[in-house]
């Protein structure tokens, strides 16, 4: 059981890997609610968990260029 475990931990790791990676996440306007999910995804999860390892992707692919529709809340609120 435990071996299907951690196969079925490593399916469901690749599989949103891949599809968030093919997301326009360059586009996306995070809300307030939205940083505070990988807000508690980053402080919460393990360094080794999907839900870490998937904040940290969708972090990194964020557009952090600051102009009037984006709020330097968003960044503060990750801090």
């Amino acid at each position: 059981m435990a071996k299907l475990v951690v196969c079925w931990s490593m399916c469901v790791c690749q599989v949103s890997h891949f599809l968030f990676r093919g997301l326009p996440l360059h586009q996306w306007q995070p809300m307030d609610a939205d940083v505070e999910i990988l807000r508690r995804w980053l402080i919460n999860s393990e360094l080794k968990s999907v839900e870490n390892h998937l904040a940290r992707l969708i972090i990194g692919r964020m557009n952090w260029g600051l102009d009037a529709s984006v709020s330097i809340a968003h960044i503060t609120q990750l801090l």
